[in-house]
């Protein structure tokens, strides 16, 4: 069916040939789909329907600068177009521009307030960018709007497990499994959690609920049964489990967790060599994830050169007489890479019974909220200020805490 024929096709069969489209797709036409819908948009002109259908079309076969292009026609001819822009934002993520990104998700909910795919995916994508405040903010705002909803109540959860909230996250992540129970992302993502925080029996359990429902289609299901076995010390039981992983190309979260497995797991066993390329493996996924250029080493100092510039320094440096009030215990912090044995040496140290480990809280992270509402405001600290958060701080470690008893904290 060639264009002059299509010219004279009146707009009424615009269904009938969208259809056709379809089919074409379906068979794996996607050449011909794509050329057939062209020639249908000569013929009847600009269509919102159809622009979209051909952005579809280009991201299907990863031609995302023409998929852009239509995509943003179809947004251009009605703005009440919420998956459009869903997609478009998809597209402009995955040609790494992530200022489009964010910029195309705002404009859509301000066109689209209410609808809650919309503010899932922004929050998602200002949680990646810890932007928290700003997150919560909109996934609260989709719950209110749509509850019990599965995928609000997941966003909820990576958002608070990056805020450092395990209990919440965890809750969250329970919620979504019950509404879905066959979505093998919540099982994943309970899964991760679990891990981070080194719940290593709720972790088998949570597994084998996961593989009940959706058996081992998704690759972290077997690097977690590899992790089990790992922290049991059957290392070459693990190394097993994880070689014999399939995991897909684009699924680099699953990449860099084998890979870094497998690094500790040669280099317990003697094999530096082996370990070194599992860390070269990681590293080269890490630099591909969709956020990897955002955090370059440039733009990470600029920003905290933006946060914690000079107006954010104190008004004047406090005397001997407004000296702070020493803490009723002295917090040590424990940092390191993933995988390099912090959790093991937590784990040594919760041993002992003055040391309480709270693991990776949202202590700090609210400290960092509050100076970027002073920065904002451009509003220089002050020593009250500095009071006021130093208590707020030992407050919401006070929370963690077992006892009234003070011990040392990791």
């Amino acid at each position: 069916m060639g264009a002059t024929h299509l010219k004279m096709v009146d707009k009424s069969d615009l269904n009938s040939q969208i259809r056709t489209i379809f089919r074409l797709r379906d068979q794996g036409r996607h050449s011909a789909a794509i050329s057939l819908a062209g020639e249908l948009e000569i013929a009847i002109g600009e269509n919102t329907e159809l622009a979209k259908i051909t952005g579809n079309l280009y991201a299907s076969i990863g031609e995302y600068s023409d998929a852009i292009i239509h995509y943003q026609r179809a947004v251009r001819l009605d703005c009440k177009q919420p998956h459009a822009y869903l997609n478009l934002a998809k597209c402009f993520s995955r040609t790494g521009n992530l200022a489009l990104q964010l910029e195309t998700l705002n404009e859509a909910i301000r066109e689209n307030p209410d609808n809650i795919f919309l503010l899932n995916e922004a929050g998602f994508l200002y949680t990646q960018l810890n932007l928290f405040e700003r997150a919560q903010t909109l996934l609260t705002k989709s719950q209110a709007l749509r509850s019990p909803f599965a995928e609000t109540n997941n966003y909820l959860a990576l958002l608070y497990s990056a805020m450092g909230d395990t209990e919440k996250a965890m809750i969250n992540l329970e919620l979504a499994i019950s509404q879905d129970p066959r979505c093998s992302r919540y099982h994943r993502n309970l899964l991760e959690v679990l891990e981070k925080s080194n719940r290593l029996d709720e972790l088998a359990e949570a597994l084998t609920r996961a593989v009940k429902f959706c058996d081992d289609e998704d690759p972290m299901f077997n690097i977690s049964r590899a992790r089990l076995l790992y922290e049991a010390g059957k290392l070459e039981d693990a190394k097993s489990v994880l070689l014999a992983v399939l995991i897909n190309a684009d699924d680099r979260y699953a990449l860099i967790s084998r890979a870094s497995m497998l690094c500790d797991i040669f280099d317990q066993l003697g094999d530096c060599s082996q370990a070194f390329q599992q860390a070269l493996l990681a590293k080269a996924e890490s630099k591909k994830l969709p956020l990897s250029s955002y955090h370059s080493k440039a733009d990470y100092l600029a920003m905290l050169k933006n946060r914690y510039g000079h107006k954010l320094w104190l008004e004047s440096q406090p005397t001997a007489e407004s000296s702070f009030a020493p803490l009723a215990f002295q917090p040590v912090f424990l940092v390191g890479f993933p995988r390099s044995g912090t959790t093991l040496l937590d784990t040594i140290l919760r041993s002992h019974s003055c040391i309480s480990v709270i693991e990776e809280q949202s202590a700090v992270g609210q400290l960092v909220s509050a100076l970027d509402k002073l920065q904002a405001k451009n509003q220089p600290l002050s020593v009250e200020l500095v009071e006021s958060f130093r208590s707020e701080y030992q407050e919401n470690l006070c929370s963690y805490l077992e006892s009234a008893k003070f011990p040392r904290i990791v």
